[in-house]
């Protein structure tokens, strides 16, 4: 009896048959059998973009079409049979990498879709499409390893523009997640999550734009409550409940930071980039704006409250790099040298008497050496005497009772025990590695901060690699007007020249990079980071 030629059958030839196959012809043969559909609807969900749909709702589609069968994500709405095309959590398990575009409202909370999602490589932070261009999501919902971050010219002020901030008045009653903390923390990764999605409408805690402060609702604040970047107008909410602002999920290793060739301030749109944890190894800047990969990349004549941009890429950049006396961090600067040799001169100058005069406790000042021969004495002694004291200080958390209150409870119920924190001097020095020169801690800093061109770049990570880490849509440059007539949104600024140019601009888009044709990217290359860079550091004024 003949074998028939079926995916089950002969799984290895139809891989390859699939990967040399376009989109079309992926959607014909996707009708074929159920398992070929299965193994098909599994690439083309490889990488999704989420973008605002409403409400209650995330659209979901392709960088370049729109999914078989994937059309919205969800929670739970008031009626399950209002959303027939959600896609299954069997599916969504398959998705590697996740484009959050534009602001997606605070009504859709997508920390309670992060279980759909366990097996995510990158999630890509990009800016809008549809209605507002400069807008943003604020806050990372899901857990990846991978990082890709977009500037914008608007920064946070963009997304304080959106409607959501606008139509108040209106007497919308935009209904806002209900916080089930202690339900969302249950799930596991790979449990199917819309049985526990739920929505409540808060509209009575925000009347006239005010909220009641409730215990349990932070409503976007930071710990510290730190609102001067993040305080949206009118009393709305930024982020979910759940969501936290300026937090870092622990799983990301590498983070990859497109300037855009603009010299907007980072802070207010990313500010956790300021103070990054151990756990990110990597950090790679990109300076100019990349329509494609392969183009030499641009920086726009533009000019903001941080001056020129001789100025304001070497501050910007160094606002990043404060960290890097704390962690093993690699820093990997790509295509500084398009704003100029005066200004990457002054960026090297800058960061390396930044380097030279923090303070480093795992640094031995007695050493002489050139660094140290040229601090002033003060300086030196001041600096010697800290890194001494602070060899004999240990750190002592007491567990004190705390008094009884006033206030009418039971009195005879257990006192909360609160925490106490003690510096106390220890005269044996704490086991901890020998100190060194201050020039070779300084020389190992300035070694993990790489300054390198896009090409080399692209030979170091890969072609496809590269193009999914700086290009922020994955088309060509009037990529803007072209979707936003896919999606059926007519501008009036759309010029004669862009619509005549748009037939062929579609016909280019079909032979670009495709980001999931590879095999792997090249390994990574430089030298490897000093394994004792792990010490606290201070500002050191001379």
């Amino acid at each position: 009896m003949a074998t028939s030629f079926t995916y089950d059958n002969f799984p290895n030839v139809w891989d390859d048959i699939l990967a040399e196959t376009t989109w079309e012809a992926k959607l014909t043969l996707r009708r074929v059998s159920k398992t070929l559909r299965d193994v098909i609807d599994r690439q083309l969900v490889k990488h999704i973009v989420l973008d605002h749909g409403g409400l209650e709702a995330i659209d979901v589609i392709a960088p370049k079409h729109r999914i078989p069968g994937c059309f919205e994500l969800c929670p739970k709405s008031r009626e399950e049979q209002q959303w027939p095309r959600t896609p299954s959590p069997d599916l969504m398990k398959h998705v590697r990498v996740i484009d959050i575009r534009g602001f997606i409202i605070p009504c859709v909370d997508m920390t309670q879709l992060a279980p759909l999602f366990p097996n995510l490589d990158v999630v890509r932070i990009t800016t809008g499409i549809k209605y507002h261009h400069d807008t943003y999501t604020p806050y990372i919902p899901f857990a990846a390893e991978k990082l890709v971050l977009f500037m914008n010219q608007t920064g946070l002020e963009g997304v304080f523009e959106h409607s959501w901030f606008q139509d108040e008045d209106e007497g919308h009653p935009w209904p806002i997640p209900e916080d089930n903390q202690d339900e969302g923390d249950d799930h596991d990764a790979g449990e199917h999550v819309d049985e526990d999605y739920e929505y409540h409408d808060h509209h009575s805690l925000h009347q006239n734009g005010e909220h009641n402060g409730e215990e349990g609702d932070d409503w976007g604040e930071d710990e510290d409550g730190d609102s001067d970047w993040d305080e949206p107008p009118k009393g709305r909410p930024l982020v979910p409940p759940k969501a936290i602002l300026h937090a870092l999920p622990e799983t990301y290793r590498k983070i990859v930071l497109n300037m855009n060739g603009l010299v907007q301030p980072i802070a207010p749109m990313y500010p956790y980039l300021l103070d990054l944890p151990p756990h990110v190894e990597e950090l790679v800047i990109v300076v100019p704006q990349f329509k494609r990969v392969t183009d030499e990349g641009t920086i726009p004549r533009n000019r903001s409250s941080l001056g020129s941009p001789e100025i304001a890429f070497p501050m910007n950049i160094l606002d990043l790099l404060g960290t890097l006396g704390k962690n093993d961090l690699r820093v990997t600067i790509v295509g500084f040298e398009r704003a100029g040799e005066r200004c990457v001169r002054q960026f090297r100058e800058t960061l390396y008497s930044q380097v030279t005069t923090t303070l480093y406790f795992d640094v031995d000042y007695a050493i002489d050496d050139e660094i140290t021969l040229s601090m002033p004495s003060q300086a030196r002694e001041f600096a010697l005497r800290d890194v001494q004291q602070a060899r004999h200080v240990r750190v002592v958390m007491d567990s004190e009772e705390s008094e009884e209150s006033d206030d009418g409870s039971d009195h005879g119920s257990p006192r909360p025990r609160v925490k106490r924190i003690r510096l106390v001097h220890d005269p044996t020095p704490k086991d901890e590695p020998p100190l060194m020169s201050l020039k070779k801690k300084v020389d190992g800093i300035m070694r993990r901060v790489e300054l390198i061109s896009m090409p080399e770049y692209i030979k170091r990570v890969g072609l496809e690699t590269a193009a999914l880490e700086v290009v922020e849509y994955g088309r060509s440059k009037d990529y803007r007007t072209l979707e936003r007539r896919r999606l059926g949104i007519e501008d009036h600024w759309i010029s004669r020249e862009s619509r005549e140019n748009s037939n062929a601009e579609e016909r280019e888009m079909e032979h670009l990079v495709d980001f999931w044709d590879q095999t792997g990217g090249a390994p990574q290359g430089g030298a490897e980071p000093p394994s004792e860079m792990t010490s606290p550091q201070h500002s050191l004024s001379n």
